[in-house]
């Protein structure tokens, strides 16, 4: 079971990711846009900060993070100046 974190949020520079898990492993962590773009994509280890959004236009995004298992969970951030 993991959890997803994501502060501050909303956010205008950059947002900070958490991604906390019981085991230390890979996730793949999407960020796709309200347009249905993917924006970033990349596999993260758990229990580590990852900072995204600093390309990103202002907008809000759907971050959706896989484990290894199959397992997934969905946030929404928003970057706003």
């Amino acid at each position: 079971i993991f959890n997803i974190n994501v502060y501050p949020n909303p956010f205008n520079q950059e947002a900070t990711l958490f991604i906390q898990s019981s085991n230390n492993n890979k996730t793949q962590v999407q960020i796709i846009d309200m347009m249905g773009n993917l924006v970033w994509n990349e596999q993260v280890n758990t229990n580590t900060t990852v900072a995204v959004g600093n390309d990103f236009a202002n907008g809000t995004y759907i971050v959706k993070v896989l484990n290894e298992t199959g397992e997934q969970t969905i946030h929404r951030m928003i970057k706003s100046n």
